[in-house]
């Protein structure tokens, strides 16, 4: 909360408590009354708000582009960078892309957006042309994505479909899901490989889904997820980030080919597995799991 007697502009107070103003402000972590503010000149006023946000982590992690054909783009996304710019600055999955292919920001849309905390493939548009190409793939159910996943706790059944109700507009989201392996734990919650593909889009949904049906995905904090796993020999391991990863995207190219795209595993969910007791092979059965009937196609 800014004071009377605090300093009158963003930069000047940002330097007195000992913060580097003109960075800050550059990547866009400052925020007055939850308003982004650049201007290092911007007029403060007693009882003003002024947040400061640490900058993600992803800025030093590379970003690869997988593939692209005909202005469709699929990039890897780090668990510790946004989809799209956030408090946390302008810093994006969706601003790293621009610069690797030479485009200016505003023509890319990411027609996915996978949460912070989260990896794997996103689907990224450049131009009009191709975001109209992919709406029109999602509408008729052409776009199929696998996820992978490691919950604390155990689904009753072993496999099946998650339906739950989107808040606020009353929305039903669906995902297809099984449970590829289970670890049971001595006086803790089971912990459970799945595989997943959602028939919806809705925001949090497949993580919403995982708390619902009693199995939490690890460093979810937000929905109930364990952050600390206790192991055998007593020993603690902190779970940094969410223990969900987009493994895979499908969808039809240009020519109506199979078009395929996969993400290896990050090691650190491949460390977080074997911690748990869970054995390497686990990974290559989630791959192969099959799913019956067709995909949704919201």
């Amino acid at each position: 909360m800014v004071r009377a007697t605090d300093p009158k502009t963003v930069a000047d107070l940002l330097e007195r408590i000992g913060f580097a103003a003109r960075a800050a402000l550059n990547d866009g972590r400052v925020f007055v009354d939850g308003r982004r503010i650049s201007d290092p000149s911007f007029a403060l006023r007693a009882g003003n708000t002024l947040a400061l946000y640490r900058g993600p982590s992803g800025t030093s992690t590379p970003v690869t582009i997988i593939e692209e054909r005909n202005g469709i783009i699929l990039a890897l996304k780090p668990a510790s960078l946004p989809t799209e710019p956030d408090r946390r600055g302008y810093w994006s999955l969706r601003r790293a892309v621009s610069e690797l292919v030479g485009c200016d920001e505003s023509e890319l849309h990411a027609d996915s957006r996978l949460d912070f905390g989260v990896s794997g493939v996103v689907l990224l548009a450049r131009g009009s042309a191709a975001r109209h190409h992919l709406v029109w793939l999602r509408r008729q159910g052409k776009l199929v994505r696998r996820y992978f996943a490691i919950g604390g706790g155990q689904p009753r059944e072993l496999r099946g479909t998650w339906m739950t109700e989107a808040a606020g507009d009353h929305r039903i989201s669906k995902a297809r899901y099984q449970v590829v392996a289970a670890v049971n734990r001595a006086s803790q919650e089971a912990a459970v490989l799945l595989s997943i593909e959602p028939l919806t889009g809705r925001t949090h949904q497949l993580r919403i889904q995982a708390q619902a049906a009693g199995c939490p995905l690890y460093g979810d904090r937000a929905h109930g997820g364990s952050t600390r796993v206790t192991l055998n020999d007593g020993s603690v391991v902190e779970v940094r980030r969410v223990a969900l990863h987009c493994q895979s995207v499908v969808l039809p190219d240009a020519h109506g080919s199979e078009w395929r795209v996969e993400a290896p595993v990050p090691l650190d969910l491949c460390a977080l597995w074997e911690q748990l007791g869970g054995s390497s092979d686990a990974w290559r059965r989630a791959a192969e799991a099959r799913f019956e009937g067709t995909h949704g196609s919201e």
